[in-house]
């Protein structure tokens, strides 16, 4: 084309449409549900300790990756918002904010491959969720992750069917600071690197997808069931969970010479070959080996090779570069009769998706895509080349420590917690994307019956339904579960979800555009749907008092309103359809759900957050804890003018963060302080700390006693007892097991 073509093509003129105006109405929504009150709730304490962490690093004091504190991506994100706003817990809480209205405007980059409905409505859920609004106002790594695998996505999608060299950008930038965030990254790559293979062979040359397989099962079969079983420690505690031949794990250090190896000590040897236990069943390992913060690179070398000598690690890694390579020869190296080789072939067919994979060498693009992402990961790793190691341990420190901590399993989550915190949080998404997984199914079915290719629409279910499915096992599989990494599995299922919802929307509307006669009959359901609703519910507050006669009812009631609210609507079905009818039942049971989940996500952001009264609450810095801080300062003011009255504290993270202002605060060995000085106007000690304390170290002193944190009763609610199946439940039994068990029963309601 030339200069003279390029001058007369007339540029499109951009048109503000009701689809605009909608993104933009949620956009302020969101912005506004993000940042009101932000700052009103105390720190909770994971997120004092990355407050903290990043106020040393806004303060000039550095900073190494510790895999302990996850990636350093939010700890400079941190410091940014110090650095324009100043420190505060607002300010603290900002980026994550922002970061979660950009994920609630993601859809919009979606619109053309998920549907102009789907991504409306997936924009909606992600603007009023309870846990995206909460992940979005929390100091944590999850609302960057999140945006950065929904984007990762988006630019693999988009780069399919555009080839544009930006989205392949666009996508290496993402995945490389979502690597420098959170580690589940590792568990994003493999669900979605398999998938991607896969496709590629799919169209390349089929048989090779049982050599990928066996491969797969190779390399987890090496990591996960070849190896032994350790030994426990005889007293175990957090760090010290396994016995070695010679006492417990040393921590390699110069000069290595005189390193004296300690082998683990095997309980049962692994199938098979016999072989022992990796040395990540250690904690004491993998809290040597997660970083190297002295920056001997030698040290930290032949830590890691303490990991990588084990016989079923090497076999993982001859499997996986033999296995490539055999691929690579039969693929891209072996020719047939006519000279061709099987990529030769696949190139030569106007398949979309093969040369989708072929474009990624054009002009190097890949190398350079990678090469440009690597600058992230270096720059943040290493500590802005401070700490060059660890560019290697920003992988390997990460990789090992995590899958250390599967073994740990801190919290002891069982297997269901994510499946009891969607039902709790997200009913709604759970059973509108299970719903759309039947649909993807149906017409995944229905596709090879009749031999045709998938549309883009029915493709982005099936990437949708693959993506909800493996998020929600492999997080339920993970050793360590959290409420805040229930946004993980929840951001799939929900594009699942808007993918059916804006479905049948699109067909109610085309079958109805021009139908006149079902305004009535839809004014008519829903009034009477919603005095169905106000009364359902106001039978449910009395049922559940703990005191009611009328508990028996509380399982019925709930049923009793779908039973009432489909005879509503399907008593139209002679008169105005099935699809009418169905239609009008799932919007208004779906009213019904939203309307709870608003309820919801507006009480724990806005009413009960400071509180542990909810399970995505987990543990929370209790508002006793920020009074005292405005005692205290109030105090400083009145006596000295400013902020220089003489504090002492223990080792509490809260302290570090909280009294960081006053010039004059002073942490002391917890349990075994001095005597204090008379300046010391103030101590703020955790009550096991204090009762250690002797007597006469705090002559003068007037102890009050304040909540510093509430944790949820998570025993009370959702744990099973390993014989919950067989043994009848009792007053100590938790309400699921009642649920479960005994689910008309008036104590269970």
């Amino acid at each position: 084309m030339t200069e003279q073509t390029l001058a007369q093509t007339p540029r499109q003129r951009f048109t503000l449409t009701w689809e605009h105006i909608m993104f933009l109405a949620i956009l302020a929504l969101s912005v506004l549900t993000r940042f009101w009150a932000l700052g009103d709730r105390a720190l909770h304490h994971d997120e004092t300790l990355h407050a903290d962490y990043s106020y040393s690093l806004y303060a000039g004091l550095g900073f190494v990756h510790d895999p302990l504190l996850h990636g350093p991506f939010l700890y400079i994100m941190g410091a940014i918002s110090y650095f324009f706003f100043g420190d505060s817990d607002y300010t603290a809480r900002f980026s994550p904010a922002l970061f979660s209205v950009a994920l609630g405007m993601t859809p919009f980059l979606l619109r053309k491959e998920l549907g102009r409905t789907s991504a409306i409505i997936a924009a909606v859920v992600m603007l009023f969720s309870p846990v995206f609004l909460y992940i979005g106002r929390f100091f944590r790594h999850d609302s960057y992750a999140v945006l950065f695998e929904v984007l990762v996505l988006i630019a693999i999608v988009r780069y399919a069917r555009e080839r544009d060299v930006r989205w392949l950008i666009i996508g290496a930038l993402s995945f490389s600071f979502m690597l420098t965030d959170l580690e589940t990254a590792y568990l994003y790559l493999a669900i979605f690197l398999p998938v991607l293979v896969a496709v590629f062979f799919w169209n390349v040359w089929r048989p090779a997808l049982l050599g990928v397989g066996v491969i797969g099962v190779l390399i987890v079969a090496c990591v996960f069931i070849l190896p032994g079983k350790a030994q426990p420690a005889e007293n175990p505690s957090e760090d010290i969970t396994v016995s070695r031949v010679n006492g417990n794990y040393i921590c390699p250090s110069e000069p290595l010479e005189d390193y004296i190896d300690n082998p683990i000590q095997t309980k049962a040897p692994g199938p098979i070959f016999g072989f022992g236990a990796l040395e990540t069943v250690d904690n004491t390992y993998a809290l040597c080996v997660r970083h190297q913060p002295d920056n001997q690179l030698r040290v930290y070398l032949f830590k890691l090779y303490q990991f990588f000598r084990h016989p079923a690690i090497l076999m993982a890694a001859t499997v996986t570069i033999l296995g490539s390579l055999g691929l690579w020869y039969l693929v891209w190296k072996r020719r047939d009769s006519n000279g061709n080789t099987h990529w030769m072939r696949a190139q030569a067919s106007p398949n979309s998706m093969i040369r989708a994979y072929a474009s990624l060498a054009a002009d190097n693009r890949l190398l350079k895509a990678v090469g440009l992402a690597f600058i992230p990961y270096a720059l943040f790793f290493s500590s802005f080349f401070s700490n060059p190691v660890g560019v290697i341990s920003g992988t390997t420190g990460s990789l090992l420590y995590w899958l250390a901590q599967h073994n740990v399993k801190r919290g002891g989550q069982p297997s269901h917690y994510y499946a009891v915190m969607l039902a709790i949080y997200e009913p709604l998404i759970v059973i509108a994307a299970l719903a759309s997984m039947v649909l993807v199914i149906v017409r995944v079915i229905r596709m090879f019956r009749t031999k045709s290719e998938p549309t883009v629409h029915l493709a982005m279910g099936m990437l949708f339904a693959y993506w909800s499915v493996g998020a929600f096992f492999v997080f339920s599989w993970a050793g360590e579960k959290m409420p805040w990494l229930t946004i993980h599995p929840l951001t799939p299922l929900t594009f699942l979800a808007a993918w059916g919802a804006g479905q049948l929307i699109d067909a109610w509307i085309r079958e109805h555009r021009t139908k006149t006669d079902g305004k009535s009959a839809l004014v008519a359901i829903v009034g009477m749907s919603a005095i169905v609703a106000f009364a359902a519910t106001t039978l449910l507050t009395l049922a559940i008092h703990p005191d009611s006669q009328y508990a028996y009812l509380a399982p019925w009631i709930p049923l009793g309103f779908v039973v009432i609210c489909a005879v509503i609507a399907l008593s139209h079905y002679q008169s105005h359809g099935a699809l009418w009818s169905a239609g009008m039942l799932v919007f208004v049971l779906g009213g019904t759900l939203a309307l709870y989940e608003f309820r919801s996500s507006w009480r724990i952001n806005f009413i009960t957050g400071d509180t542990a009264d909810e399970m995505l609450v987990y543990t929370q810095t209790s508002p006793d804890a920020l009074r005292v801080i405005r005692d205290l300062r109030e105090a400083s003011l009145s006596r000295f003018g400013d902020l220089s009255m003489p504090i002492w504290h223990d080792n509490e993270t809260v302290w570090d963060w909280y009294l960081r202002p006053f010039s004059n605060h002073s942490e002391q060995p917890a349990g075994a302080p001095g005597v204090p000085a008379d300046d010391v106007m103030a101590i703020v000690v955790l009550d096991e700390n204090l009762s250690s304390i002797d007597d006469n170290t705090l002559p003068g002193f007037l102890i009050q006693k304040y909540p510093l944190r509430w944790w949820f009763p998570e025993d009370q609610i959702y744990r099973l007892q390993p014989d919950w199946l067989t043994e009848a439940p009792n007053e100590n039994s938790s309400l699921l097991t009642k649920v479960l068990r005994q689910p008309l029963d008036q104590d269970t309601a």
